[in-house]
């Protein structure tokens, strides 16, 4: 099978969406499906290159028909940039003789596939992985009628969690999406091995430290993650917090932390390479995310796999991954006393700690496997080619 993942992320990008296009590319790669991707290019002509771990990526600029910044100037553009952004695409799709076009996080810019898919033979798969779900409402009516077009026109579409499906068809609610299936994200348990405790956490941590990786951004929750912390330093669990991630919420945070006397305690550690991450889930005492949405967050796969207990919210696709009480402890978003009595649970009881991380281990070996989670992707691109 030829295969074409569509991504709005560069494969270099840290982040959960980029990692599941590496991932999947690996697998498919490995069962000898000649795979590519196309991620957003600056000009408007197709440019090909195999990067350094020898994958095909295709870069080319999208346009869309409508910018809010300069409507009549968009409009215009499109117009001109139409038809030769269209042949360049079915030229790619003919060379490399695709048979899956699967997007992975479906933005406005996308429709282009589902125009091509009208005049092809090619399948057409889209994935919702959390954002692109729940920000829906927030975009232009225009915005959303060029993505009602491609899931109508897909012949499959899939999500990381239901709660993302539900989401989707919610926001087109005349719309019958053709052949859905939930498929998480996994964990690279490959790259666990590797973590070898050469990359330490932060020299200023002197003990004991919780775990948060995550982009800096108010979705995420970290603001309540400090909150929380400072609750558990008042009742005496004196923790520290490393976090490993950067966005535009870093300043605030900072000033958070040192507002509330736990400059000392929490350390900014920036994004961080897979094998520094690995490292720091392996050395950390449990993982916390306290986000106010989500899809199926990789990164808690990703602590699980370590073996390592988790922390998290009850959002979307969080309880579908931890079963409060068994492979982790859930509380309700934008709850910091509540975050807290779990932070400080898990902090004094290291038995409890370590049969949730356990249990957490066999989940994850057992549904976030990427080997398993291509087998899933591949029979839902055999079932579409079928039809």
């Amino acid at each position: 099978m030829n295969i074409l993942l569509v991504t709005p992320f560069q494969l270099t990008d840290v982040g959960g969406v980029s990692t599941a296009v590496v991932s999947l590319m690996r697998e498919f790669e490995k069962r000898g499906h000649r795979t590519s991707v196309l991620v957003p290019g600056e000009g408007h002509g197709m440019r090909r290159r195999v990067d350094g771990c020898g994958r095909t990526v295709h870069a080319m600029y999208l346009r869309p028909p409508y910018c809010p910044a300069a409507v009549l100037r968009g409009l215009v553009g499109f117009c001109l940039f139409f038809g030769l952004t269209l042949w360049q695409l079915a030229r790619l799709v003919r060379r490399e003789r695709i048979d899956v076009v699967a997007v992975q996080y479906p933005l406005p810019w996308v429709f282009y596939f589902a125009v091509l898919r009208c005049v092809s033979s090619f399948q057409l798969v889209v994935t919702y992985q959390g954002s692109d779900a729940h920000d829906l409402s927030r975009w232009s009516p225009i915005d959303r009628q060029l993505v009602g077009f491609l899931l109508a026109r897909a012949d499959s579409v899939t999500a990381v969690s239901q709660s993302l499906l539900d989401e989707v068809a919610a926001a087109f609610p005349r719309l019958r999406l053709a052949h859905t299936r939930l498929i998480s994200n996994g964990a690279p348990f490959d790259l666990i091995p590797a973590a070898d405790g050469s990359h330490a956490p932060p020299a200023a941590v002197a003990g004991d430290y919780v775990l948060f990786v995550g982009h800096l951004v108010h979705r995420k929750g970290l603001d309540v993650v400090l909150d929380a912390l400072r609750f558990a330093h008042e009742q005496g669990c004196r923790l520290h917090l490393v976090v490993a991630g950067d966005g535009p919420e870093r300043p605030a945070l900072e000033r958070q932390a040192a507002g509330a006397g736990l400059a000392d305690h929490v350390h900014f550690a920036g994004n961080q390479a897979h094998p520094a991450i690995f490292d720091l889930y392996r050395g950390c005492l449990f993982f916390v995310l306290a986000s106010r949405a989500e899809g199926r967050p990789l990164v808690i796969a990703e602590a699980m796999a370590c073996g390592k207990a988790v922390v998290a919210t009850k959002v979307d696709g969080i309880p579908e991954m931890v079963e409060d009480g068994r492979s982790g402890l859930l509380v309700d978003p934008d709850d910091p006393c509540a975050l807290a009595d779990a932070m400080i649970r898990l902090c004094r009881d290291a038995e409890l700690r370590d049969a949730i991380g356990r249990r957490g281990q066999a989940v994850a070996e057992r549904e976030y496997a990427w080997n398993g989670i291509a087998t899933r992707y591949l029979e839902v691109f055999r079932e579409v080619r079928a039809r």
